[in-house]
């Protein structure tokens, strides 16, 4: 779990590396079993904790206002329809769970500087580690803890220091981020991890490119946190090659206009500020101008930077009394309305037939999403229906082994024996390092009683992935039958 990567447990490569994500789960499964309710117990706690805590950090920020107006603009994060896409499922448990290690990271810095106790300090450094072991996009803590810092300074409800002493107080969290890069960008280099693309194309190779793009993603985010319709996952998006396109110009300002506001922001206002830098800083590991993300946009990507825009809107709603009023009738409306759409929304995560489906309906060109589908249909028993959506994925994208490897399964339970091995053996033949279609392979041989060609194809797939206990016993036991039929002979 800590030596590899993050699909390292069936033999995979990917640039992911979320030890204690996959902790979490063994530790459900050892503790419960394979079942439901704990891992959305999980997300569902993560995710409440993390609310807790904009809660007390909003009350630090202001510490005037009465605490319903906290409790109101962190219960508007925690109900917004956006995050249903990671706290539904099992898989997104690591956007909540490195949330609250930066926000208890926070809040124990805060601490820190109330008490001066460096029991407050060290426990900011194991959130920190916590949460780069839970997702790589918490490394921006540091960035965080000093804007706060520098926050509380400028409202004078911390000592102001010099800036050797506030150097000192913030550089072992900047160490401690440098040395977890280096470790990634080294020993714990799973395959280009500032670099998700197999090849370059135009995307990684232009970085003005990158950024066109990035205004629109970020104009994206500002729209659908404020006006969250239509929302679904494995949403498609251009590469945007212009300046002067009229998506990048209108994107690039609105993104101008909420970083000048920001700046104006720092002298009256440094909440303000402080909820704007948080925005664009916990969002830099996924904008694709540093590490090249194999996804342009994705929605649960505003999970974390969601939490800016809410201490900024708080802010503004303290700062200007003409507001109050309007924002104790708006909030409660706007968790009303979030926390329905929200609740609307799960229904289309109940099973992953309908989550699929659901998705189709806006990206019906995706050959992943047909490809999960028939996945999804071949569970309930109908493999006729699921081999047409699996010609349907292959037709759209025949890049992914994973799709006639299934589509293979789906030909062995209708006793369609020669279609399934000329499946498995395009599987093989486009990543040959996919060891799921060798031991397919060499049950069919198994079932031939061809032994030669069993023993080819389990000594492949051990090859590929040598943990294969039962594989490997059963190419002990094959080997062991020939020797001893040669003996014979």
């Amino acid at each position: 779990m800590f030596t590899e990567n993050y699909k390292a447990g069936f033999g995979q490569i990917t640039n992911y590396y979320r030890p204690f994500q996959i902790l979490s789960y063994a530790i459900i499964v050892h503790a419960f079993g394979i079942k439901p309710w704990p891992f959305h117990f999980l997300n569902l706690l993560f995710h409440g904790l993390a609310g807790v805590f904009i809660f007390l950090l909003i009350m630090r920020l202001l510490p005037s206002i009465r605490p319903w107006l906290a409790a109101m603009a962190a219960l508007l994060w925690v109900v917004h329809p956006i995050h249903v896409e990671e706290i539904s499922i099992p898989s997104g448990v690591a956007s909540p769970m490195h949330a609250f290690w930066l926000l208890f990271g926070l809040w124990s810095f805060v601490r820190y500087l109330d008490r001066r106790s460096f029991l407050w300090y060290g426990l900011t450094a194991a959130a920190y580690l916590s949460g780069i072991l839970s997702k790589e996009s918490a490394i921006v803590l540091p960035a965080l803890l000093l804007a706060f810092h520098l926050t509380l300074i400028r409202l004078e409800t911390a000592p102001k220091l010099s800036a050797k002493s506030l150097a000192g107080a913030h550089l072992p969290f900047w160490v401690l981020g440098g040395l977890y890069v280096l470790m990634r960008l080294t020993i714990l280099n799973f395959g280009g991890t500032l670099d998700f693309y197999s090849q370059p194309n135009e995307f990684t190779q232009n970085f003005l490119y990158r950024l066109y793009t990035f205004f629109t993603v970020i104009g994206f985010g500002f729209k659908i946190l404020f006006f969250p319709i239509s929302l679904h996952p494995e949403r498609s998006w251009p590469v945007y090659t212009s300046l002067f396109s009229w998506h990048v110009l209108i994107s690039l300002a609105a993104v101008a206009a909420v970083i000048a506001a920001g700046i104006w922001s720092w002298k009256k206002e440094p909440r303000v500020s402080l909820g704007v830098f948080w925005f664009f800083a916990s969002y830099s590991p996924m904008s694709n101008l540093m590490a090249k993300i194999n996804a342009l946009v994705w929605e649960h990507w505003f999970y974390t930077p969601s939490i800016g825009l809410i201490i900024a809107l708080a802010a503004v709603a303290a700062a200007v009394s003409k507001l109050k009023k309007p924002f104790f009738i708006l909030a409660p409306a706007l968790i009303v309305i979030f926390g329905g759409q929200t609740f609307y929304r799960n229904r289309y995560w109940k099973d992953s037939e309908a989550y699929f489906r659901y998705i189709l309906k806006y990206e019906p060109t995706t050959a992943k999403l047909w490809n999960n589908l028939a996945m999804a249909v071949s569970q309930r028993g109908d493999e006729k229906q699921a081999i047409e959506y699996y010609k349907e994925a292959i037709r759209l994208s025949d890049n992914y082994p994973e799709t006639h490897h299934n589509l293979a399964n789906a030909y062995l339970s209708l006793g369609m024996i020669a279609p399934a091995k000329e499946e498995f053996t395009k599987a093989i033949a486009m990543n040959p390092r996919f060891y799921h279609s060798y031991l397919s392979l060499a049950n069919i041989a198994l079932a031939e009683n061809n032994a030669k060609e069993a023993v080819v194809n389990l000594e492949a797939a051990l090859a590929v992935y040598p943990y294969l206990t039962q594989a490997r016993q059963v190419l002990e036991t094959l080997k062991a039958k020939e020797l001893q039929k040669n003996k014979n002979f």
